[in-house]
Formats: C-alpha cells, sequence, structure tokens
C-alpha cells in the first residue's frame, strides 16, 4: 500500500501507563506517552536538545499484556 507510512519510534516512556475499558464494548485500552528528542544546530553555532512527546494508545489482549512493562523511564 503506498499511502501508508511505516513509523518506529525509540524513546523512554513518560509516566505509567494508564489501563482501561471500553464502557460500551468492554475493550482493554492502554494509554501511554513516549518522549524522544533530537539534537538541533542554532542560529549561533550552539547545540540544543528538543524534546517531542507521542501520546500512544494499544487496544485489547495485547493492552493487558503491555501494562506491567510500560512504566516511567522505560525503553521502548
Amino acid at each position: 500500500m503506498s499511502d501508508l507510512n511505516d513509523v518506529k519510534l525509540y524513546g523512554r516512556v513518560v509516566k505509567d501507563a494508564e489501563l482501561s475499558s471500553s464502557e460500551t464494548t468492554g475493550t482493554k485500552i492502554l494509554k501511554f506517552s513516549v518522549a524522544t528528542n533530537k539534537s538541533k544546530k542554532k542560529a549561533d553555532g550552539t547545540w540544543e536538545d528538543v524534546v517531542y512527546f507521542f501520546p500512544l494508545t494499544i487496544f485489547g489482549n495485547y493492552a493487558e499484556k503491555m501494562h506491567k512493562y510500560l512504566v516511567k523511564g522505560q525503553k521502548v
């Protein structure tokens, strides 16, 4: 499929993942954020780190399985 992109994020979990269930279907939902950083050269020639935060969600049985692993500071 040429209209889809493949994205790989490497970073650390910002805070412990939050597991909940959908009220209508009962599907497990796991929400967490990953932080990544990039060094960027400023106009004056010095370098600074820029941090990016990505909110992520996992659904279903995989959400339950991953809940214990996605804790603050964990590399993912």
